[in-house]
């Protein structure tokens, strides 16, 4: 059973490896593999192209990946044909996951208020959200530009992980450099 977990959609898995054992004395050859759906994907292995065989006493490799466009649990066998011998099968799942970001409040806009040229705002706090069931990377994040200043949060500084089900804040403050209303 070779199970990829839970996995982004629209991303390939790291491979997974399934090994060939030849624990009898003699060689054995691998004369076909099942097709997979198209979720799970061949993607190398030293066993080779089908016919392959085994020697006595050895194993090879095969790799798979998992990649998905929809959201659900997929799953799927694949069948050796040995000549001479019986088939072998193994067993894929793989289920794939979305990320949602939502940011609020909604839309990203907050209003401060009035303030006084020269002071500063107290501090309004924004909220990056991932409401899927999958993760996903916040790669960047435009800086705020004059009068508005990033204050605080629990933001790192990107690139960050955000996973499923969590949040990050942003902090910022309004400071006024002259009367008038400003936005960014």
């Amino acid at each position: 059973y070779t199970a990829f977990g839970d996995h982004n959609t629209g991303v390939p898995s790291p491979p997974k490896t399934v090994i060939v054992s030849n624990a009898g004395n003699q060689p054995l050859t691998v004369s076909s593999i099942s097709p997979v759906n198209a979720v799970f994907q061949r993607s190398g292995g030293s066993c080779g192209t089908v016919p392959f065989t085994v020697p006595a006493q050895s194993d090879c490799t095969l790799q798979y990946t998992f990649l998905t466009h929809n959201t659900g649990t997929f799953s799927d066998s694949v069948t050796l044909s040995v000549t001479g011998s019986a088939e072998a099968t193994f067993l894929f799942n793989g289920v794939g996951v979305q990320a949602v970001l939502t940011i609020l409040p909604s839309g990203g806009v907050h209003f401060f208020g009035t303030t006084p040229v020269g002071a500063t705002s107290a501090e309004a706090m924004g909220e990056l959200r991932n409401d899927g069931n999958g993760s996903m990377v916040i790669t960047s994040i435009t800086p705020a530009t004059t009068p508005f200043v990033r204050s605080g949060g629990t933001c790192e500084t990107p690139p960050f992980n955000l996973n499923r089900n969590t949040r990050k804040t942003l902090g910022y403050r309004y400071e006024p450099v002259q009367i008038g209303y400003s936005q960014t």
